[in-house]
């Protein structure tokens, strides 16, 4: 069940990540912003980790 958990949260965090990368980027394409969230997913797994 925690692992389900962490995973929610991961999606949720790299969703959350990719809309607020739309929203300061608002001519990129979902394509740039989920590159910028994979590029990302060290740091907000980190995050999830730390609390």
């Amino acid at each position: 069940m925690v692992g389900d958990e962490k995973l929610q949260l991961a999606v949720i965090a790299g969703a959350s990540h990719a809309l607020k990368y739309k929203e300061e980027h608002p001519r990129t394409t979902d394509r740039e912003a989920l590159k910028f969230v994979t590029e990302k997913v060290d740091i907000i797994l980190r995050e999830i980790e730390n609390g």
